[in-house]
């Protein structure tokens, strides 16, 4: 199974949200997709951050590093070759990220994960 799939499978076993993935091989040398998803409060923030984390580790894929952990608003999980960020609704709103990188091709995840 690959690491995006294991991923995402991860955010939505908890239950996180408006769940986009971009494709990022042609925007970022340092790694290939960007996912982006949202809880409905902390508490999920930090169900979603445990359970990717151990799917990754359970997987023998690699967590680098979990960055944000401690404010719970916005935690960004460092897989190497997929960057997962997840937001309470406010600060997702606040960054927006989609915008920032609204020209980078999004994944389809029901592709994705029927594949």
């Amino acid at each position: 199974m690959s690491l995006l799939k294991i991923i995402i499978n991860a955010i939505l076993d908890v239950n996180g949200h408006q769940v986009e993935v971009l494709d990022m091989r042609e925007k970022s040398p340092l790694f290939d997709y960007m996912v982006l998803c949202s809880a409905t409060n902390e508490r999920q923030l930090a169900a979603i951050v445990d359970n990717v984390v151990k799917e990754v580790h359970k997987h023998e894929f690699v967590v680098k590093h979990v960055e944000g952990k401690r404010m719970n608003f916005w935690v960004l999980i460092d897989c190497i070759d997929v960057v997962v960020h997840v937001f309470t609704p406010e600060e997702r709103a606040k960054y927006n990220l989609e915008k920032l990188w609204g020209d980078c091709e999004r994944v389809d995840l029901e592709a994705l994960l029927d594949a």
